[in-house]
């Protein structure tokens, strides 16, 4: 009860939220790549019960428009171009690293995709962002990317889409992990795992601002 009074007190403060329930037969805390897919493919926004990321991916592009149109005129022939150029400069601090540059590259993709009508390649990019396992590779061949998101670059995922969803007009994310004490039923070796995921978690708290972890 509590975790869900949280998480709607979160939306009611213009929050994006998401729930993820941990267990050892289905997320198992240690995949972070699995978690990261439960918790990005799971967020709510007080706009948005559900396709939560792809409604603040479109409110950041919209409002990326709106200050073009002002600066250099709805009808400029390269206002499409301007526009990804502003990806780059609103997500600087993901284009030091090279999973963060792929990261924006997705997002190019998926902006030309919906400009010329493509909305299935669209919604497929989305998914691959979202984590998704199951993408075709023609859509992803359109961002030049291959693979998924490993547990390795889960992490500076979250923070584009963290920031994504911030620029959007939200306060921030709130992420709900439930019955996390499962871990410590787990084999030692997958329980050092977790921990030490968790403990990265919280080292890593100062490098997102406006995102609260909630452990039950």
């Amino acid at each position: 009860f509590m975790s869900q009074y949280t998480l709607l007190e979160a939306l009611k403060e213009n929050f994006a939220v998401s729930f993820v329930v941990v267990s050892p037969n289905d997320t198992q805390f240690h995949k972070f790549d699995d978690v990261y897919h439960r918790i990005v493919s799971g967020i709510r926004t007080p706009m948005a019960a559900s396709g939560a990321l792809e409604d603040a991916i479109d409110r950041w592009i919209a409002r990326i428009e709106d200050r073009l149109i002002d600066e250099i005129g709805e009808d400029a022939e390269d206002f499409d171009e301007q526009v990804k150029v502003r990806f780059e400069t609103e997500l600087s601090e993901l284009t030091k690293e090279a999973s963060g540059n792929e990261f924006i590259n997705v997002l190019k993709a998926y902006f030309e995709a919906k400009q010329v009508g493509d909305y299935q390649a669209a919604s497929s990019l989305i998914s691959w962002v979202s984590g998704s396992k199951n993408v075709a590779a023609s859509a992803k061949k359109k961002a030049g990317i291959k693979g998924e998101i490993s547990s390795a670059s889960a992490m500076l995922y979250l923070k584009g889409t963290l920031n994504i969803i911030k620029k959007a007009g939200h306060g921030g994310l709130v992420i709900l992990i439930d019955e996390l004490e499962t871990i410590l039923r787990t084999r030692s070796d997958v329980r050092g795992k977790s921990l030490n995921g968790l403990r990265q978690i919280i080292d890593a708290a100062k490098d997102f601002p406006g995102m609260l972890w909630v452990f039950t």
